[in-house]
């Protein structure tokens, strides 16, 4: 059982090492030297995050696109700029496997 703050934040250093999500550095002779291995890790997680991102912007739009073309084709979507919106962009997330297709076969 964790107790102080700072044995909180020694225990959530040390579940983050474990998990490998930030660089580990060493002292010596007030030197700092990071570790290779580590940091190797680091940039192919930090490349790994930004290629997801990008993957996850260009299926939220391709939802948002198909939402448009399948669920609210010839209609007159009344409300707030940002409550339409926002109601497009969650149908697209969360059905965009099934509207996408959708969409490019009923174009």
């Amino acid at each position: 059982v964790v107790t102080t703050a700072s044995s909180r934040f020694f225990y959530l250093l040390m579940v983050l090492y474990k998990k490998g999500l930030f660089i580990t550095f060493y002292y010596s002779k007030n030197t700092k030297y990071t570790s290779d291995n580590a940091f190797a890790k680091s940039k192919v997680r930090i490349g790994e995050e930004k290629e997801m991102i990008i993957l996850l912007a260009i299926y939220m739009i391709a939802g948002y696109w198909a939402t448009g073309k399948t669920i609210y084709a010839n209609r007159i979507l009344i409300g707030t700029w940002t409550n339409i919106f926002i109601r497009r962009v969650i149908m697209g997330t969360l059905l965009g496997v099934v509207l996408i297709p959708w969409a490019i076969l009923k174009r």
